[in-house]
């Protein structure tokens, strides 16, 4: 059994959320079988993973507008093939391709008519997101972000990741989709059927009972801050909720850790108090372990949050909106995270939780607990997948 790792972008070091679930997926595939990388990603880095052996990198195609003008498929589809890859892909004498997000998905699709045609191998596509609602949000909530032509080819490439989610997603032997409302919307939208698994995602416990020397009153968002999703929840948080957590807990702080190459973070450390924008961080242990409060106002996004599941981990009591641990797999409100979707309940589930110890503490162990199980669930899938021959 050999697996071919395909990803259009490099894991190591793994500072965003999805360079974190790509480092997973390695590690976790790497203690089952060999792996081969091609990424399309530069000056790659695999020493960390101890099953990569041979990493090929593969070029961009540098036509890919024209492509794409002439053909069917969106850009960021067409941008992520290569001949060479593709050869690759139906010559290597691999057992498993696991495609690592739904860009390079035509290396697999592009050659044959169809996946299940005499394939020599099991397909696997792990889904980050719905790639088409990510590109529908940035016109609608980010469209003063882009040039006239760019908002032109983002509203007539929605509608072609659309079709193309349809047409292939059904052909892939497994799909791991991230959340279990992403699920659905495969199953419904995509005609996909038992080929799609809601992959139950657990970076593990990073602490094995809550710890005495949080600070009090400190609330945390980790994320970057560039990414759109982070940036609207964050906007409606301080907007909406801010004030009225100052007014009932006055030495309440909010610290904004992760890339901030924006500069959005910082803006909001500039007009809001009690405020620390830290910008990029080397090591983001220290901030989960001080924390008191995690906060999640998403309102938009797809895929599961990686923040969410950090968070657990780490023990950290959680604020979220309903959008912030959608399709979550076994999650319960109330009793692994608050969840509150007006800004008024929002504001009052952090000040409860900032007032109440023992609540948080209580919320720390089931989210510790949680993630153990999601744990012992992932294993049981990637076992079930990969020796699903």
């Amino acid at each position: 059994m050999k697996c071919l790792y395909i990803t259009p972008f490099n894991p190591y070091p793994a500072r965003s959320g999805g360079a974190l679930l790509t480092d997973l997926m390695l590690r976790k595939i790497g203690a089952k079988c060999p792996i081969d990388v091609a990424t399309f990603g530069d000056s790659p880095d695999y020493s960390p993973y101890p099953g990569v052996g041979n990493v090929r990198r593969f070029r961009k195609d540098p036509l890919y507008r024209i492509r794409a003008l002439l053909g069917k498929f969106p850009e960021s589809l067409e941008r992520h093939t290569d001949p060479d890859l593709e050869r690759l892909v139906w010559a290597g004498g691999y057992s498993h391709v696991f495609c690592d997000s739904f860009a390079p998905a035509l290396n697999l699709l592009r050659p044959k008519g169809s996946l299940r045609e005499r394939c020599p191998f099991r397909t696997i596509l792990l889904s980050h997101n719905l790639e088409s609602q990510v590109e529908r949000e940035n016109i609608q909530y980010d469209a003063k972000r882009f040039s006239w032509h760019k908002r032109k080819i983002l509203s007539r490439d929605v509608g072609r990741m659309e079709r193309a989610e349809a047409v292939l997603l059904p052909r892939f032997d497994r799909v791991l989709s991230v959340s279990e409302h992403e699920s659905l919307v495969m199953k419904d939208r995509c005609g996909c059927g038992d080929n799609v698994r809601t992959l139950p995602i657990s970076f593990g416990t990073k602490l094995s009972a809550f710890p005495e020397d949080r600070k009090p009153d400190t609330i945390l968002f980790a994320g970057s801050m560039w990414w759109l999703p982070n940036r609207h929840g964050l906007s409606w948080f301080f907007e909406n909720c801010w004030e009225t957590i100052l007014a009932a807990r006055p030495a309440a702080c909010v610290i904004l850790a992760g890339n901030d190459k924006t500069g959005f973070a910082h803006g909001m450390a500039q007009r809001y108090p009690n405020v620390t924008a830290t910008g990029f961080v080397e090591e983001i242990e220290p901030f989960f372990r001080q924390a008191s409060v995690f906060i999640l106002p998403l309102l938009i996004g797809t895929g599961i949050k990686i923040k969410l599941l950090e968070a657990m981990g780490w023990g950290l009591p959680v604020v979220s909106t309903p959008k912030g641990v959608e399709g979550v797999p076994g999650f319960e409100e109330g009793r692994h995270a608050l969840v509150c979707g007006e800004p008024m309940d929002f504001a009052q589930g952090v000040i409860r939780l900032l007032e109440a110890p023992d609540l948080r503490e209580r919320m720390a162990r089931e989210a510790l607990s949680w993630t153990e199980s999601n744990e012992k669930a992932l294993e049981s899938l990637l076992d079930e997948v990969f020796c699903d021959a």
